[in-house]
């Protein structure tokens, strides 16, 4: 792995205590590496993540989970949330 962490990022999120829907602006801390194909360029990473997050309206902590690719090697390429 050659990406750098954290890496910053946002998202439109939805509560799961209150429905509100807002965008988060986190910071991925900790990524664990789930998946690997090989490409033209090299290796294709892909890593899981999940990061704890607070609602700004109702302050319910909740996890949201997401997954992080990594291609070429070095280059964070996208990033998707579950």
């Amino acid at each position: 792995m050659a990406l750098n962490l954290p890496i910053s990022h946002s998202a439109e999120i939805q509560c799961p205590n209150c429905d509100e829907k807002f965008n988060l602006n986190f910071k991925i801390q900790d990524i664990e590496h789930e998946e690997t194909n090989e490409r033209q360029m090299g290796p294709e990473m892909g890593y899981s993540f999940i990061e704890e997050v607070k609602c700004p309206d109702c302050n319910h902590e909740f996890e949201i989970e997401g997954e992080v690719w990594e291609y070429p090697e070095g280059a964070l390429n996208f990033i998707e949330m579950r």
